[in-house]
């Protein structure tokens, strides 16, 4: 079924990291792996903070269908808000960001990283294409919270892209390098 197919992407993020990790790898496109890992951190340490200074709960508990769906992780959202949950626990993450989406920022990332390889990128679009769809469905996203984690993306991908050819710039004008 559609909601099957859906929950299998939307689940898929941390076996399509794996496996992107592992080809760039096993390719030599270490500088590829290295903008992913860039891309993926940095992207959570923008995520993190906003998500912690605008909680949302989810779309499900606004539009008060809670019970018609899985919202598993609602019980862990609702425990840290209520200061029940002291600690979180990395081997058990349970969706704890909605806004900026997580999901979101990660299918694009995750395409982004594909572009150019010819084997992974056809999957990988589609997959994470289908990743998108589902995330208002399958993770109770807002449409606002799958704008602003590509939002993110966008603006780390700029700001890296400006990093690098700002310090590409500087060494190939360095005395230096041009005597070398």
């Amino acid at each position: 079924t559609i909601k099957a197919v859906l929950a299998i992407a939307y689940h898929s993020c941390m076996p399509q990291v794996a496996v992107l990790l592992l080809w760039l790898s096993a390719c030599g496109r270490f500088e590829r792996m290295r903008e992913f890992v860039w891309l993926f951190v940095t992207s959570l340490l923008v995520i993190i903070p906003i998500s912690w200074l605008l909680p949302a709960a989810s779309a499900w508990v606004y539009f008060g269908v809670v019970e018609r769906v899985d919202a598993y992780h609602l019980v862990d959202f609702n425990a840290l808000r209520s200061g029940e949950m002291t600690s979180i626990s990395l081997t058990h993450v349970n969706g704890l960001i909605t806004f900026p989406s997580f999901h979101a920022a990660l299918a694009i990332i995750l395409i982004y990283a594909c572009r150019g390889l010819k084997v992974l990128f056809p999957a990988f679009l589609v997959l994470n294409l289908l990743m998108l769809a589902a995330t208002p469905t399958v993770g109770g996203h807002y449409f606002i919270d799958i704008i602003a984690g590509g939002g993110v993306v966008l603006c780390l991908v700029c700001l890296r892209r400006l990093h690098w050819r700002t310090l590409f710039a500087r060494w190939n004008t360095s005395p230096s390098h041009a005597a070398g």
